[in-house]
């Protein structure tokens, strides 16, 4: 069973069944962003554990990284999908949130992955704009981590503004 498998039913196994009925909820009727969803999540995991191993599951710059990818790669695959950027950036805010609100860490974590996933929606508005391509898009993203911020309190996020911020080392 490969990996990918494992951790998908991992995942399923984890959620109660009100949570598994409003995941089957949302997939049927969002099919086509559904799909988006599970293409950039399965694209963030190569990308993210490419570039920084499995290092990626803790709370630090490559777990930032990794949040603000799968937002913008959620946006992306929607864009391509047919969808308007208004429309994709809606729909990754809220299925990040409803990852988020589902998959409860910390107040400090969820609030660091919640900025992080705003970074990446920011950061998907303005490659929208500038009409880059998707590797030079992540190149980008990943030449963010070099001003990511390392935070201690819930504090901290607010001066953050838009950049990628972390806790651990």
């Amino acid at each position: 069973m490969s990996i990918n498998k494992m951790n998908v039913g991992r995942i399923i196994k984890s959620l109660s069944w009100s949570q598994l009925i409003r995941l089957l909820g949302i997939a049927i009727s969002r099919p086509i962003l559904f799909y988006c969803f599970i293409k950039a999540t399965k694209k963030c995991i190569s990308i993210t554990t490419t570039h920084f191993g499995n290092t990626h599951h803790k709370n630090n710059i490559a777990n930032a990284f990794r949040h603000a990818l799968w937002t913008f790669l959620i946006i992306n695959f929607s864009l391509k999908a047919g969808k308007n950027i208004e429309k994709s950036t809606s729909w990754a805010k809220f299925i990040t949130d409803w990852h988020e609100d589902t998959f409860i860490n910390n107040p400090l974590e969820r609030a660091m992955d919640i900025h992080n996933n705003t970074v990446g929606i920011c950061f998907a508005e303005k490659q929208y704009s500038s009409n880059k391509n998707l590797e030079v898009s992540i190149t980008s993203l990943l030449d963010n981590t070099n001003e990511a911020i390392q935070i201690t309190n819930l504090d901290e996020i607010k001066l953050a503004n838009n950049k990628l911020v972390f806790i651990d080392t």
